[in-house]
């Protein structure tokens, strides 16, 4: 005989059986997300002044991977000029699982050299993110984006 379902998945099928005529379940919460530096916290508030980002120890990899696995909705690196060394493999693991990582724009985001620029930070968000949760993490990452000085760039040249 075929092996009983775990009481688990036997609780999340009953759940799932709703009427036909059931209104669609809404996330009424925001969704678990990351922020780094965490210094930026009062600046970048996607979800609202009362929905703090989730802290997890260390640097922007574990974010990433925690991104990459569904741990969270999303990644907001609220900084412009970073090193490719501490970004590149975070942002391929989260593309790899199927997630995004892109600026505040919505460009992938590239790594040229050592170094790197992001317009707005590095917004990541899961495969299993929401459309409106991402556009959220993105237009906090817009309000961070340094004002291009036309003329200090032409004094260059």
């Amino acid at each position: 005989p075929p092996a009983a379902a775990p009481p688990a998945a036997a609780s999340a099928a009953a759940s799932s059986a709703l009427p036909a005529d059931a209104p669609p379940l809404v996330e009424t919460r925001p969704p678990p997300w990351l922020l780094s530096p965490q210094s930026a916290a009062s600046a970048c508030q996607p979800f609202g002044p009362d929905a703090p980002p989730d802290v997890i120890c260390c640097g922007a990899m574990v974010k990433y991977f925690a991104v990459a696995a569904g741990q969270v909705s999303g990644f907001v690196q609220y900084e412009e000029s970073l090193k490719t060394w501490d970004h590149a493999c975070g942002v391929i693991c989260v593309a790899e699982s199927g997630g995004t990582a892109t600026d505040a724009d919505g460009i992938a985001v590239r790594f040229p050299g050592r170094m790197f620029e992001v317009h707005g930070g590095i917004v990541c968000t899961s495969r299993w993110a929401r459309t409106d949760d991402r556009e959220r993490l993105l237009g906090a990452a817009l309000a961070n984006v340094t004002p291009y000085d036309y003329a200090a760039d032409q004094a260059v040249y």
